[in-house]
């Protein structure tokens, strides 16, 4: 579970602080949404937040076994829209991601939160 806050709107920037666990007292992460651009990522990195760097072949390992799983399921492959090849890595993190979907949501709907969580275990 991750928690998140709005801390500050501008006329470029929204911030947010986020709490892995929803646990205020071990410090938080930033994320920002810079409205020039459209784009919103992580600034800072809580200190109980990790990262995982997802290579090109990790990505499509994952694809492949999927289809694998399909195919003995008597369902069809995924088609390349469904799931392109990888081309390139990203990152990932355990955290900032869940509220980064919840925040970038409600954002692409014209509204900015002013706070919220999200839980997937």
């Amino acid at each position: 579970m991750v928690t998140f806050r709005l801390i500050e709107e501008n006329d470029r920037f929204i911030i947010y602080w986020y709490f892995p666990d929803g646990n205020e007292d071990k410090g938080h992460g930033v994320i920002k949404i810079d409205k020039s651009v459209g784009s919103i990522y992580i600034e800072e990195l809580a200190a109980d937040d990790f990262s995982h760097d997802v290579s090109i072949e990790e990505q499509n390992e994952t694809r492949r076994l999927l289809n694998a799983i399909r195919t003995e399921n008597g369902e069809p492959e995924l088609t390349e829209k469904e799931w392109p090849l990888a081309t390139k890595s990203f990152t990932s993190t355990f955290f900032a991601d869940h509220a980064i979907s919840k925040i970038a949501e409600a954002y692409e709907k014209g509204i900015v939160l002013n706070d919220g969580m999200s839980a997937w275990y």
